[in-house]
């Protein structure tokens, strides 16, 4: 499930073109590196990439490749579509993004155990 374009490329426009909001993706991938505590020099130090792909996805220079895709879904323990916002998934992101970042440090202790407990968070 590349996200490369006819021509080869990573090009977004032409991923614009084919009628993939690719917005959803840059929201998902934000709220998700922020509700964790991350930034993304330390989500491509994680993750075994260079920060700067990050920064390219969130001004639209360019897609994320199979890898970097599949890397993200499985630290951040969501499903590609989840992440690339083909379902409902990041309205209820931002929800929880919205009441986690409101919560006390002990608070925000003590939901992370619960995620980390049933395998949401690492």
């Amino acid at each position: 499930m590349a996200y490369l374009t006819e021509s080869g490329t990573n090009d977004v426009s032409d991923v614009k073109d084919n009628g993939f909001d690719y917005s959803k993706f840059v929201s998902n991938l934000k709220t998700l590196t922020y509700a964790n505590g991350l930034n993304y020099n330390k989500l491509g130090s994680l993750l075994d990439c260079k920060p700067n792909v990050f920064y390219r996805y969130e001004k639209f220079e360019r897609t994320p490749d199979t890898r970097i895709l599949i890397k993200l879904s499985e630290y951040f323990h969501v499903s590609i579509n989840q992440l690339l916002g083909l379902n409902e998934y990041d309205e209820s992101v931002q929800q929880f993004a919205d009441a986690y970042a409101v919560l006390t440090p002990g608070d925000k202790e003590v939901v992370d155990t619960i995620l980390k407990k049933y395998g949401v968070a690492s």
